[in-house]
């Protein structure tokens, strides 16, 4: 004899009721992604110039060269002066060092108390370089080196 219509319906729901629900998806959240920070050797240069290693005194293809903007490491650095540099394995107290943000570069004094290490431009004012990496050594500077026009 078959199942009432009734019988049938009750069944269905209570198979309904019993089995699990499946749980809402979740909305993912969308992060922002984080811009990729540069290293002083990602940027493209925008001028190349041949200079022998033996000139240099280090290894050409690690050298690169910036042109200082700005007067808060006179007198020993000067807005123009083109800066030959040089990333290190260890840095001493008192060298020159650019420090590098992924957009933003910076020539300060790098000065080394114990395990401090804090940075300091020309006046001794001391710069927070939180999110900074030094990029390299001054090695060398040439004042208006090059003709501009």
């Amino acid at each position: 004899m078959p199942k009432p219509n009734w019988v049938k319906e009750h069944e269905q729901e209570t198979a309904t009721a019993s089995a699990p629900k499946p749980k809402p998806k979740a909305k993912a959240k969308r992060k922002a992604k984080p811009k990729p920070k540069l290293k002083i050797t990602d940027l493209k240069p925008t001028e190349m110039i041949a200079i022998s290693s033996k000139l240099l005194r280090t290894v050409a293809a690690e050298t690169f060269c910036i042109e200082a903007h700005g007067h808060g490491m006179e007198p020993d650095i000067s807005s123009g002066d083109y800066l030959m540099c040089t990333p290190m394995r260890k840095y001493r107290n008192g060298q020159i060092v650019v420090l590098f943000d992924g957009v933003e570069a910076h020539c300060k004094y790098y000065i080394q108390n114990g395990d401090e290490v804090i940075f300091q431009n020309g006046k001794k004012e001391i710069f927070d370089a939180e999110g900074f990496e030094i990029a390299g050594r001054v090695m060398s500077k040439y004042g208006h080196m090059f003709n501009k026009k």
